[in-house]
């Protein structure tokens, strides 16, 4: 489970509405890209029956998969795709797999040649993402199923996904993330523009202290690293509720790349929408590095250890459009040099790719990217309901 996100990735994303595109395509990425971009990943990357294909993956599908493919369709308004990904999903990630209302992680095909669940283990990112698309269907196409399934999925989340450590509540990765002494912490899991909204429809959990635990999660586990960078993973003591990242030496858990660069990103929409102040002194302290090694070398290599040494000499398109909302309020030129000289110009015909790469068939890179963009100089807004 813990290498799902090399071989499948915020979260997410808000509840919205797409407001005005930018008048000029080569100055910014368009609503009209966005909208292209859904029908090309649908073509590419969506069966007809709703199942999400990760094709650099032996055709597995996972709870992430889904979970991303629902924030897009309810984001760009296509509800008839949005049912046929929540069906699939339904079908077979949670019926014959699991007694609850969430979602095994991984489903492909099995050693025998059938298809089916690999894992019914939950990933807790995936649950909270689709349970919060739910929510966005409930209020933008007024049907009350949507709000129905989120409400059970919610429960489900608090109990089996959730742990109380020294009188305060964390999320773990998983229903299965608990072992002797520790569980097992993404931090770019922590969405905390999800618990608001899931605070506005859920009065039985106290969603607003996770964002709380969650903000000094963060800050813990990112100030472990000499650079300052968030972990992939890290572990959290129930006795002491310390925070503890293995080292890179023996290890490329507690590395920042492919899970940890979306903790920028999720971060930039809490700041962008709720202004808190605890996200904007952390975008600050915790892109300085990074921002450094950009204005040095005009690149980011796609996986850095916990103290700061390239482990890859390539780049990625997710890590560049992960960080753009966070570097947009932390060092706003970076991320209009990054944009231009990474992102810009690689489009076409509905797909980001580099020359010479395998990008556009890479299920995670088109998701990280097209969210990454869609929140880069403040093009969503967010529209919340307390029903």
């Amino acid at each position: 489970m813990i290498n799902r996100h090399r071989t499948a990735s915020a979260i997410f994303l808000v509840a919205i509405n797409l407001i005005a595109c930018w008048p000029v395509r080569s100055a910014w990425v368009t609503t009209d890209m966005l909208k292209e971009s859904w029908i090309a990943y649908k073509t590419r990357f969506i069966q007809g029956d709703g199942r999400v294909i990760d094709l650099k993956a032996e055709g597995v599908s996972t709870s992430e998969g889904q979970s991303y493919a629902l924030l897009r369709a309810v984001w760009i308004g296509d509800q008839q795709a949005f049912d046929r990904i929540l069906e699939w999903a339904i079908n077979n990630l949670i019926n014959n797999a699991r007694a609850d209302s969430l979602f095994g992680w991984r489903w492909g095909k099995r050693d025998n040649n059938s298809w089916g669940i690999l894992d019914s283990a939950t990933a807790s990112d995936a649950d909270e993402d689709t349970a919060f698309a739910l929510f966005l269907a409930s209020d933008k196409w007024r049907d009350n199923k949507y709000e129905d399934r989120a409400q059970a999925m919610l429960a489900d989340i608090w109990d089996k996904e959730t742990i109380e450590v020294g009188g305060r509540r964390y999320l773990i990765s998983g229903d299965q993330a608990q072992e002797a002494r520790t569980a097992k912490i993404n931090p770019s899991y922590f969405a905390p523009l999800v618990y608001r909204a899931f605070a506005k429809r859920d009065k039985a959990h106290d969603w607003m202290s996770m964002i709380d635990s969650g903000y000094e999660m963060l800050e813990k586990t990112s100030s472990i690293s000499p650079v300052k960078l968030p972990p992939n993973w890290a572990q959290i003591d129930f006795n002491s509720g310390t925070f503890s990242v293995e080292d890179s030496v023996t290890s490329q858990l507690g590395d920042y790349s492919y899970d940890a660069i979306r903790v920028f990103w999720r971060i930039a929409m809490d700041y962008k929408q709720n202004q808190d102040r605890r996200a904007y002194d952390y975008l600050v302290r915790h892109t300085e590095w990074l921002a450094r090694y950009w204005s040095i070398r005009k690149q980011l290599p796609a996986e850095l250890t916990n103290d700061g040494i390239p482990r890859a000499d390539y780049e990625s398109l997710e890590q560049y459009a992960a960080l753009l909302p966070a570097l947009e309020i932390a060092k706003p030129t970076i991320a209009q040099q990054i944009y231009q000289t990474k992102l810009e110009n690689i489009y076409q015909n509905g797909l980001w790719a580099r020359p010479n790469t395998d990008d556009a068939y890479k299920y995670y890179a088109q998701n990280i990217v097209w969210f990454g963009l869609a929140t880069y100089r403040d093009t969503l807004t967010l529209k919340s309901s307390d029903k």
